[in-house]
This record gives structure tokens, sequence and C-alpha cells, in this order.
């Protein structure tokens, strides 16, 4: 389960992480985002590929306005056992 956190000063803030669904309750970090919520457009929102050795996310990287959106792929398959 692909996850990220979006509030500021907290743990995990702007992460992007899955926790292990094997009951070992393990985070697993992957990356950073900087988006800034102006909108739903804008939300970073994580989705892992149905093999999970992908996450793709979206950001805006902080940008005021909200735009340009991007799509991102953290490719973690060098890492995956």
């Amino acid at each position: 389960m692909a996850v990220t956190n979006d509030r500021t000063a907290f743990a995990l803030s702007g992460e992007i992480y899955a926790i292990r669904l094997d009951g070992s309750q393990m985070v697993e970090r992957y990356g950073w985002h900087r988006t800034n919520n102006t909108d739903y457009d804008a939300a970073a929102f994580a989705s892992p590929s149905p093999d999970g050795k992908r996450i793709m996310f979206r950001s805006n990287w902080g940008s005021k306005s909200g735009r340009p959106v991007g799509a991102y792929v953290i490719d973690i398959r060098p890492i995956c056992p």
C-alpha cells in the first residue's frame, strides 16, 4: 500500500512510503514530493503498479499556483527482492 503524507511538520511529512501488510508494521520510505495541494488535481496520490515495483505519483513541486502538475515514477526494482 503506497501512501503520502501531505501534512507539514508531522512524521513522514511530504514522503511517499508503504506500510507492509505482512503484519510486521514496517514502514518503507521511497521518496518525497513537495506538492502544494491547491486542488484535487494537484494532490500527490501515490499509486503502486500491479507488481508493486514502481510507484507513480503527481506533484507540482510546491508551485504557488498549483500548476504545472507532473507525473513521476519511483522505480524500486533495484531494491526489491
